[in-house]
């Protein structure tokens, strides 16, 4: 087709420090204190298994969990939006 853009492709991140974006995401219950593995993985839809294993360093996260991992750091509030938690930030 003439005039048409090709479609951009997404390619995730080949190494995220998922204790990083862990520690700096925004805990609903307590701005002071991160979330712990747990409610991380229970917000986001992971096992607290693979979250040990992903900041112990055994398992690396498949690209679908390194895209949204990506996402969280780059905009936690966007991702909460669009997940529908109800503590979710109003959009900036």
């Amino acid at each position: 087709m003439t005039g048409t853009k090709p479609i951009s492709e997404w390619t995730p991140p080949e190494v995220v420090d998922v204790f990083s974006i862990r520690q700096g995401a925004r805990n609903p219950q307590n701005r002071y204190c991160p979330m712990s593995q747990a409610a991380f993985a229970r917000r986001y839809g992971f096992t607290a298994s693979a979250m040990a294993d992903w900041e112990q360093g055994r398992r690396k996260p498949d690209p679908a969990a390194r895209t949204l991992l990506a996402m969280i750091q780059k905009d936690q509030q966007a991702v909460d939006r669009l997940l529908g938690h109800k503590d979710a930030a109003p959009p900036k």
